[in-house]
């Protein structure tokens, strides 16, 4: 279970693994490099995954100074709200191995995952759109596409 929550002190860590999460989000643009640091140390320390989650280039450079092993592309825009999931594969194109890459908002249909499905994801984070479902059944099975080898 994921603790979506926007986590800037390790007493929401402490709050989200007795509530049950098994993995949290650290979103890199609300925090100073120091704080990530601190914050992922502690989490991983108390057992946690962590969802490192980034918006544009220099993000992903700063998540990769704290070697996590996932790393989420946000597809929204922060400042205007507006998602594109092509940001996706602009984000990952110079991307580095080893790590486990989630592209997250804006995912609503079996094509958006075709857009971005041979960028180097090994997953994706759906929120908004199994919100508004009405068929979870056939709706996630529908996401699952198999990626081609370049």
């Amino acid at each position: 279970m994921l603790c979506k929550d926007f986590i800037i002190d390790p007493l929401q860590i402490d709050v989200a693994k007795q509530a049950g999460a098994s993995i949290i989000l650290l979103i890199v643009n609300i925090l100073t490099d120091e704080k990530l640091k601190q914050l992922y140390h502690y989490a991983t320390s108390k057992g946690l995954e962590v969802l490192v989650e980034v918006h544009d280039d220099n993000e992903l450079q700063r998540a990769y100074e704290l070697e996590p092993q996932i790393i989420g592309v946000n597809n929204r825009d922060l400042k205007s709200f507006n998602t594109d999931v092509e940001h996706t594969n602009h984000i990952l194109k110079y991307k580095k191995e080893n790590y486990f890459y989630i592209s997250e908002s804006g995912i609503h249909s079996q094509q958006d995952v075709k857009q971005i499905i041979n960028s180097g994801i090994d997953g994706l984070l759906v929120g908004g759109a199994l919100m508004n479902c009405n068929q979870l059944e056939h709706f996630i099975p529908s996401l699952k596409l198999k990626k081609v080898k370049i």
